[in-house]
């Protein structure tokens, strides 16, 4: 059975269903209810933060637990896109694309990672500069996520503030979240798109290599 495993009942996996459980809870009153599924779903990305303290501070951590992670990442941002094309119908083809961007960038990388045998966090010389610094720079990854997902947050509750769904007590907070953070925006579809080619690049390389080898044979 699944959860008799002990890497199943790790600390940081149990935070991992928790935030899975919050971040599905939460589209369900994406619609009906926009400041419970703000709330929620900012507990569901803080949770975030904690798994993988506890996995290096408890020596719990586990493959499993960095697919889980990337998962609950994944779905959360790619459902709050899906939202997002819904009330803005108009930016709808450019908020799909994005939403492919946003799967196809993180599968190849993890793809290429099994492959090759290392973390897709692992940086080297060899790497782009700009990945260089999102993933070296201390703080560098946490703030530009976290910026990134308030972004597209402040999209959603612009929204319905100007619906008069939401009292507009927050407007100026929240344009300010919009205005401000929209670079940091625009950076993490960059650096997806870099890591996209370069995890593409690795596959290929591991593919010659490969070959090389078996035509040697």
């Amino acid at each position: 059975m699944l959860f008799r495993s002990s890497v199943a009942l790790f600390v940081p996996n149990i935070i991992g269903y928790v935030r899975a459980i919050t971040g599905i809870i939460a589209f369900y009153f994406a619609e009906s209810n926009p400041r419970l599924f703000c709330l929620l779903y900012f507990i569901s990305y803080i949770l975030d933060a904690f798994d993988g303290v506890a996995a290096r501070h408890l020596g719990q951590c586990s493959h499993f637990g960095a697919v889980l992670d990337m998962v609950c990442d994944r779905f959360c941002t790619c459902s709050l896109y899906l939202v997002l094309s819904h009330i803005y119908p108009e930016y709808k083809y450019p908020i799909i694309l994005l939403l492919i961007l946003e799967l196809v960038s993180h599968w190849i990388q993890m793809f290429s990672a099994t492959l090759v045998g290392k973390s897709h966090k692992a940086i080297d010389s060899e790497r782009p500069w700009i990945l260089r610094f999102y993933y070296v720079v201390p703080y560098s990854l946490f703030f530009v996520c976290l910026f990134n997902e308030v972004w597209l947050v402040s999209m959603y509750m612009l929204y319905y503030i100007e619906k008069g769904v939401i009292g507009a007590t927050f407007r100026i907070c929240w344009k300010f979240f919009f205005y401000c953070f929209a670079p940091v925006f625009v950076f993490k579809q960059i650096v997806s798109l870099v890591a996209l080619f370069d995890s593409a690049k690795n596959v290929i390389e591991f593919d010659e290599e490969e070959r090389a080898h078996s035509k040697k044979e």
